[in-house]
């Protein structure tokens, strides 16, 4: 039931107390990386700001990547997706961003603007009575309205004590999220990536 998925004042309090420390923590770990930097740098930095701050580290993807025995070396004029999960007394935080190590390429820069565009677009209609699939909408409506020619893959979920704490719908054997219809008190994360047009640029969330 989405019933489920509506957070009491103290859960929203938590919720915003685990979400100060994770987006915190990221910024804090990326000013201290630079060209020569890898990949396990940047985790290792994010996990200990994280810890520093009060929340469990989780997960972290850094430019597509999400096992942490992968590595790469950072170059100047990369750009990095990342994609962070830690939590505070259980509940969790979702954050997702670019960072840009120098100049970013042309194709990056194309798709943070695309990426922001789908991401301003699912903001501004989210509210009760909304469903999942409305923000999607609003997403690619706006993408195909801009005219900026890129792929931005649009995506929500629930937050909560789980990083995907929406209850599944099982269909064909096929585990689907459900198409929620939004409730105030809710908690979301709302995704914007594009991976395929930044060329050798890197990668843009």
């Amino acid at each position: 039931s989405s019933d489920l998925l509506i957070k009491s004042p103290l859960e929203i309090e938590l919720m915003r107390r685990a979400a100060v420390a994770n987006i915190d923590a990221i910024h804090a770990a990326a000013a201290q990386i630079g060209p020569g930097a890898t990949y396990r740098d940047l985790r290792s930095l994010f996990y200990a700001e994280a810890a520093w701050r009060g929340n469990m580290p989780s997960m972290m993807t850094v430019d597509r990547v999400s096992n942490e025995l992968a590595d790469g070396v950072i170059r100047d004029g990369q750009a990095l997706m990342v994609d962070l999960v830690s939590h505070f007394q259980c509940y969790h935080a979702d954050y997702g961003r670019t960072i840009a190590v120098g100049e970013p390429t042309t194709g990056v820069k194309r798709c943070i603007k695309a990426s922001a565009v789908c991401w301003s677009a699912m903001n501004e209609i989210i509210k009760p009575g909304v469903k999942f699939s409305d923000l999607l909408s609003a997403g690619k409506a706006a993408l195909k309205k801009s005219g900026i020619p890129t792929v931005v893959t649009v995506a929500t979920h629930s937050v909560g004590l789980m990083h995907h704490d929406q209850p599944p719908v099982e269909q064909y054997g096929v585990s689907l999220a459900n198409d929620i219809v939004l409730e105030e008190n809710m908690t979301l994360s709302l995704e914007c990536v594009a991976t395929n047009d930044t060329g050798i640029g890197g990668s843009v969330h």
